[in-house]
């Protein structure tokens, strides 16, 4: 079966987290301004593992969550957030990748009877035998009954016959192959590349398909010279295996998701693992605790005798001085915007002015209280 191993890792995670959170209702708010984007393969009731789970399982995780509050998105809506649109509190894509048939005859009952709608990414090259994978794919006929019934499914790119890898175990996607004992230019790649989305955009729009602009990179597997390939080619949402929530900040062509679909990720598990992913942007503004920010992200914040703050992260130092306004970094030195100041015996710094000490941009997660890294770097 051509599956994602590294879902399985993220599965492993999940099961820990089926211990049950305080009690929920259909009425809570959990997030706002943010999408938890959550992704299937397969489905199959005699034979479970990796990334393949029960029916019974699917439609559990799908039936907690509608009935926490989850508010359940079509691809449409995606779209629109990411040029400003709004969405939903609560807000849920669900995703599957490879195409399988399974899709067809398991998931979309369930989904139909729940008002939920999806997207699968679709393996275009198996539309011609689609018995004849090793696990058998969605036919035209399917993908364009489903089309037709105007549920909400929609179907984009997993490539037309780029899930695969090289002799060496090397994607497609971003390796370039030998022939006669020479290697692919980058121009041929880009042509392989770029052929083979085009070729996979119109087999599904021959079908009905709207969503000619949404690729879920093979394996999980990118680079920079894919992606922009991949942008010539029209497309302009690109969806990973990076587990996090999509914020504002969010990267269209960097899109992470969720997996739910393991036989590890139990019904209630998937809303605590979606708990434990959201992220606040904070106001620039926000005083945060430097001491209490540093030890979240793996560094450190020490008050010196002579009263300057260090602070020690990736190997660097930075020293905000007794003015509490003036930053060095080696022989290098700068103004934050506001001095840090000390209340309640801790020092606080502006949101945005530790940001730019750092190079990084920082979440906040009030579930757990405490501050992270988020997928998209400061610019």
């Amino acid at each position: 079966m051509r599956t994602l191993w590294r879902w399985i890792g993220i599965a492993l995670i999940c099961a820990a987290l089926s211990f049950t959170l305080p009690t929920s209702s259909a009425n809570d708010i959990w997030y706002e301004d943010q999408i938890a984007v959550i992704t299937y393969h397969h489905i199959d009731d005699q034979v479970q593992g990796g990334v393949t789970i029960s029916s019974e399982l699917f439609e559990s995780q799908l039936a907690d969550l509608k009935s926490r509050g989850y508010r359940f998105i079509t691809l449409k809506q995606f779209e629109n957030y990411f040029g400003g649109g709004k969405v939903p509190p609560n807000a849920v894509l669900v995703t599957f990748d490879d195409g399988y048939e399974s899709f067809y005859t398991k998931a979309y009952p369930i989904l139909r009877s729940l008002g939920i709608p999806a997207v699968n990414f679709v393996i275009t090259k198996d539309l011609d035998a689609p018995l004849q994978s090793k696990v058998p794919s969605l036919s035209r006929d399917q993908i364009g009954s489903m089309l037709a019934a105007k549920r909400g499914m929609e179907f984009g790119c997993h490539s037309d016959a780029l899930h695969a890898k090289t002799a060496g175990g090397a994607p497609l996607l971003t390796s370039r192959l030998d022939s006669g004992g020479k290697s692919e230019t980058d121009e041929q790649l880009r042509m392989r590349i770029l052929e083979d989305t085009r070729t996979c955009v119109r087999r599904l729009r021959e079908l009905g398909s709207d969503a000619g602009d949404v690729y879920a990179y093979p394996f999980g597997y990118y680079d920079g010279f894919s992606v922009q390939i991949l942008q010539d080619a029209g497309i302009r949402y690109a969806f990973t295996t990076r587990s996090d929530m999509v914020t504002r900040s969010t990267q269209p062509m960097e899109i992470p998701r969720l997996n739910a679909g393991s036989p590890y990720v139990r019904a209630v598990s998937m809303n605590n693992l979606i708990l434990r992913k959201i992220a606040e942007n904070l106001p620039p503004e926000e005083l945060i605790p430097i001491a209490t920010a540093m030890r979240h992200l793996g560094g450190t914040a020490s008050l010196l005798k002579n009263g300057e703050i260090e602070i020690e992260y990736q190997n660097e130092k930075y020293v905000i001085l007794k003015d509490r306004r003036t930053v060095l970094k080696g022989p290098d030195s700068y103004y934050l915007s506001q001095p840090a100041v000390l209340k309640d015996k801790r020092n606080y710094i502006r949101h945005d002015d530790l940001q730019r000490i750092l190079g990084i941009r920082l979440t906040y997660n009030k579930l757990k209280e405490s501050y992270a890294i988020s997928e998209t770097p400061s610019k």
